[in-house]
C-alpha cells in the first residue's frame, strides 16, 4: 500500500499540472510505475505487484526512475 506522502513527494510536488485531466493521467501513470516498476526495499527489492501475484515479472531492468509519459505528450502538444 502506498502512502500519500510518497505520492506527494515523488509525483505531485514535482509536476506542474494545469488541468484535472493532466493531473488524473499523471497520477494514473505514477500509480502504475509505483506498483509495477518501482522496487521497494521493504518488499525485498520487489514490486508490490510481484508480491501480490507471487511471481517475478520479466521486464527491462535498466531503469527504475519515474518517467511520466503524459508530460512528454503534453510538451509536444504545447
Amino acid at each position: 500500500m502506498q502512502s500519500w506522502r510518497t505520492v506527494k513527494y515523488e509525483h505531485v510536488y514535482l509536476q506542474d499540472r494545469h488541468t484535472v485531466q493532466e493531473t488524473w493521467l499523471g497520477l494514473r501513470d505514477f500509480f502504475h510505475f509505483y506498483n509495477h516498476e518501482r522496487l521497494h526495499q521493504s518488499l525485498d527489492h520487489r514490486t508490490p505487484a510481484e508480491v501480490y501475484l507471487g511471481r517475478r515479472y520479466e521486464k527491462d531492468e535498466t531503469t527504475h526512475f519515474y518517467q511520466p509519459a503524459s508530460i512528454c505528450v503534453y510538451e509536444i502538444l504545447v
